[in-house]
């Protein structure tokens, strides 16, 4: 087996090979990344406003809220569709302004509570 030099150490070659395509995967993930964002930005429902998802964002919230429970994310899961709306759904204080079901837990509510000013 051949051993070559990695970080000041001395590994196996396949080792080392198994970092490099390792190293060539991670880059190819945030590419693809990248390539779904620019897809999802050409689709129509990306050319809503930000004012538009915000208000249907709080009619769901509304409407879901009772059923929301520990294994449903309620209306949060639009944070979960695409980073428009996850951004959109975050800087909306309004949207976090009502506090009820799922973020009344402990471990929630204080970032419900910054979020909402």
């Amino acid at each position: 087996m051949t051993v070559s030099s990695f970080g000041g150490s001395r590994v196996p070659s396949h080792l080392s090979a198994r970092v490099a395509l390792h190293k060539e995967a991670e880059g190819l993930k945030i590419r693809l990344r990248l390539v779904y964002t620019q897809f999802n930005a050409l689709l129509p429902i990306s050319l809503l406003p930000p004012e538009l998802l915000s208000q249907a964002f709080c009619h769901l919230r509304d409407d879901v809220d009772g059923m929301a429970h520990e294994q449903h994310l309620g209306w949060a899961a639009v944070m979960h569709v695409c980073q428009q709306w996850r951004q959109v759904a975050l800087e909306d204080a309004l949207l976090w302004g009502k506090i009820s079901g799922t973020w009344l837990k402990q471990q929630w509510l204080p970032e419900v509570l910054v979020r909402s000013k």
